[in-house]
């Protein structure tokens, strides 16, 4: 479950990077009283583009602290978008 929002968390990142240097966008991200993240339609049909293994100690992007645990870091992109 975690590496799941981790991936997702990477995948809006970059997608928020990309979109600033093009236009504003503003990606359909939608978050439940319990704090946990909505999945996005069809996720299960998404497609993954690269696995990053994180050693321990490594400086967490998000909130700058290192990591206690080698981490996996899964990336998914919608099919749609892979296609192009």
């Amino acid at each position: 479950m975690k590496r799941t929002i981790a991936a997702i968390t990477i995948l809006f990142i970059f997608a928020s990077v990309g979109a600033a240097t093009n236009k504003e966008v503003k990606l359909p991200v939608s978050i439940n009283k319990d704090g946990t993240l909505n999945r996005p339609p069809h996720y299960l049909q998404w497609v993954n583009v690269g696995t990053t293994l994180l050693p321990k100690g490594t400086v967490n992007i998000i909130d700058n602290l290192p990591i206690p645990n080698d981490e996996y870091i899964d990336t998914y992109v919608e099919p749609q978008s892979f296609a192009i």
